[in-house]
């Protein structure tokens, strides 16, 4: 499953046997912290790709529920992405 944002790819998720992947595109403030907070410390997140990207697992019903509730409210937040053009740079 994917979730893009402004035709911009976010997040991705991929089911193994016992839990899922998310990988989530680019970076937003305390995304960690939000992600341990609403999921629990179990997710094991960790920084990809010289800290562009965050992966982290989910092994829980409620979990998958819960990270998709979150949609609604992350769409609007701004993304850091290195080697993208950030607004109101030149």
């Amino acid at each position: 499953m994917r979730w893009l944002f402004d035709d911009k790819r976010r997040f991705r998720i991929r089911g193994r046997l016992k839990y899922a992947v998310v990988k989530q595109y680019g970076r937003f403030e305390n995304d960690e912290a939000y992600w341990t907070k609403e999921l629990g410390s179990d997710i094991k997140p960790r920084v990809l790709d010289h800290g562009a990207n965050l992966r982290f697992l989910i092994d829980k019903t409620e979990q998958f529920g819960k990270f998709v509730e979150s949609m609604d409210e992350l769409k609007d937040r701004k993304f850091a992405v290195p080697g993208e053009e950030q607004e109101g740079e030149e």
